[in-house]
């Protein structure tokens, strides 16, 4: 079992690529979560019967939050409950109707995220009647590259892309069926090297307002967008400013690489893994500063959840080994932590921190469900 450690995985990697002294991983063998689907089940339907409650009209108003909601429900482990399918048919059917000309499907704003949420939920129900409109959807998603190779929120702003609208439109593309060679999906890979702090793959330097000079890092975790980090600088000491890595953005980077076509034998994939074994945590978003704001980690936790599971889903690993050899069986630590913060109602809310629309329980329970469903054996 030690290619399903992701210790293991990275001395494989390294042993494979000649570029490391990596001994054996000290796995257990189990390999496996101890949490049952049904404890998994469990809490994901009490998260439905509440996205049920709340989208009581057929729809969330939005286009988006609907296509999540969508999502949330076809992703279910063991599949859509019978009393829900006429429910998800009149969530798809009302995210399908602001499908565009173009292929696009979104309502003012949002263009890439709500057409990249409508894939998701229509590639799910795995139906031929949605085959075109996917196709529209994807031919639409290609327009929206820049000419760094990653994408933004929309056509309407040319030349700005950002990880988190890349990662999105990367596994929607492949979704709908886009090769990893296709020159659309192969191209992003100058963009995600400028957004990884590895200095072999990225020379990138960038002046901030108060004339210092910011430089490419090496500790391999990735940032939101050429010239900026969510998470903010750091002076390192020797002087250098580089900026900072922090986990949702380096769980997109390493699913975004792996949807890519990259192995783990790449540098580039090999360089997130160790950020990730070096900062593996399910209490916060990490990597950011909590000096100034005590719930600064706290921002995007759900997100960070949900591109957690799909990032080491696609790694095809069970266990996470520490930088400090301890072992973590990732989808049962995630199962205990996601249903410890699961509310009465069945929701999920970020409480300390709405920022980046976590305050708003549907796309938060949207998020925390879909992340549960990558946690069943």
């Amino acid at each position: 079992m030690l290619a399903r450690s992701l210790f293991g995985l990275l001395v494989l990697a390294s042993l494979f690529a000649a570029c490391g002294n990596g001994g054996p991983a000290t796995g257990t063998g189990s390999g496996q979560p101890d949490a049952t689907p049904s404890a998994v089940e469990t809490a994901y339907d009490r998260g439905l019967d509440f996205l049920r409650a709340a989208g009581k009209e057929g729809n969330f108003k939005d286009p988006g939050l609907t296509a999540f909601a969508a999502a949330a429900f076809v992703d279910r482990p063991g599949g859509v409950r019978e009393e829900d399918r006429e429910f998800v048919k009149g969530l798809i059917d009302f995210v399908l109707s602001f499908q565009k000309e173009d292929g696009g499907i979104y309502a003012k704003g949002l263009a890439n995220y709500t057409t990249c949420a409508a894939i998701m939920a229509l590639s799910g129900v795995d139906d031929p009647v949605y085959k075109a409109a996917i196709g529209k959807a994807a031919a639409f998603l290609k327009t929206l590259q820049t000419e760094s190779g990653g994408i933004g929120y929309s056509d309407k702003n040319p030349g700005v892309a950002d990880l988190s609208n890349t990662q999105f439109a990367i596994e929607s593309l492949r979704l709908a069926g886009v090769k990893a060679d296709d020159p659309v999906v192969s191209e992003t890979l100058r963009f995600l090297q400028s957004v990884q702090n590895r200095s072999e793959s990225n020379n990138s330097t960038y002046e901030l307002k108060d004339g210092r000079i910011v430089m490419s890092g090496d500790d391999g975790g990735a940032f939101y967008k050429p010239g900026e980090s969510k998470a903010g600088v750091r002076e390192l000491p020797d002087g250098r400013v580089e900026f900072r890595s922090y986990g949702s953005m380096t769980y997109a980077l390493l699913k975004c690489y792996l949807l890519a076509g990259l192995t783990a034998d790449d540098p580039r994939v090999m360089a997130a893994v160790k950020w990730v074994r070096t900062h593996y945590t399910l209490q916060e978003n990490p990597g950011f500063q909590n000096d100034e704001d005590p719930n600064a980690s706290l921002q995007g936790l759900y997100y960070y959840y949900f591109t957690m599971a799909k990032a080491l889903s696609l790694l095809d690993v069970d266990v996470v080994e520490d930088v400090d050899g301890l072992e973590h069986e990732w989808k049962k630590e995630l199962v205990e932590t996601l249903t410890s913060l699961q509310r009465k109602d069945g929701s999920w809310l970020n409480e300390k921190s709405e920022r980046w629309m976590e305050g708003n329980p549907v796309l938060a329970t949207s998020y925390s469900l879909i992340a549960l469903s990558r946690c069943v054996p």
